[in-house]
């Protein structure tokens, strides 16, 4: 394994602090992977960490 990939909400900011204070950085963020949902104003932020 070369590194971890994980997902949340931006509307999420306890995790995303969480995910950036332990070493992963924001690569991606989609602005559609939730439009077809009850949460269409949701944005997904993608983040890495390698090893």
């Amino acid at each position: 394994m070369k590194g971890l990939t994980l997902e949340t909400q931006d509307v999420n900011l306890l995790a995303c602090r969480f995910y950036l204070k332990n070493g992963f950085e924001i690569r991606a963020v989609d602005t559609m992977l939730y439009s077809n949902s009850k949460y269409k104003d949701e944005k997904a932020i993608f983040f890495y960490s390698k090893f």
